[in-house]
């Protein structure tokens, strides 16, 4: 069993959080925080975004990549390659935008129409309702989808069909804390069902 870690970053999550209950292996890294909008009616709501993975200290993640999902399609909008990345000493992965106190990844760069786009104005992670999920034994180009018939391959949706030997390891799925009508205060059916057989 994994020790009982006080979490780096004491905040508050703006977001109305689902924490999903999954069939969990003994050492199992596990999805342990997710911080879409901490800023929440700010210019800088972006600027201090983060996903927080818990696991044994020295735990390898090569081979486990981020899915970030867009509630709206139910499909993914971003992954982030774990390859190279270790657990802390303290049990504790931060992966966020460069102003977040504590963190120990950066989150990388994006293109959006073929602009780069940097931290707080790519708006990293999604304000929700939308979900993250960790897969183990996929890279990033696993997630490209290439069905009959569509012109262009296309990022997964939620209800594709996983690559051979890949798993989901745990998944968080979330809604906004913004009131209607400028947020949706409900997580998204689709990636509830997909996300938490």
């Amino acid at each position: 069993m994994l020790p009982t870690v006080a979490p780096k970053l004491h905040t508050v999550l703006p977001c109305l959080a689902f924490l999903l209950t999954m069939n969990h292996v003994q050492g199992a890294v596990l999805i342990n925080e997710v911080d879409s909008s901490t800023e929440q009616n700010s210019a800088n709501r972006e600027a201090l975004q983060f996903i927080e993975l818990r696991g044994a200290p020295g735990e390898s993640l090569d081979g486990h990549v981020i899915a970030l999902y867009n509630g709206a399609n139910d499909s993914i909008y971003r992954t982030i390659d774990l390859k190279g990345s270790r657990i802390p000493a303290d049990g504790l992965l931060v992966i966020g935008n460069p102003g977040v106190p504590g963190i120990d990844m950066v989150l990388p760069q994006i293109t959006t129409g073929g602009n780069p786009q940097t931290a707080p104005n790519d708006d990293t992670i999604q304000p929700g309702p939308d979900g993250v999920a960790l897969y183990s034994g996929v890279t990033p180009a696993d997630f490209m989808f290439d069905p009959p018939g569509d012109a262009v391959p296309r990022l997964r949706a939620v209800t594709d069909p996983l690559p051979p030997g890949a798993a989901i390891v745990d998944a968080l799925v979330y809604s906004s804390a913004d009131p209607p009508p400028n947020g949706v205060n409900t997580p998204d059916a689709g990636l509830l069902d997909a996300l938490t057989p």
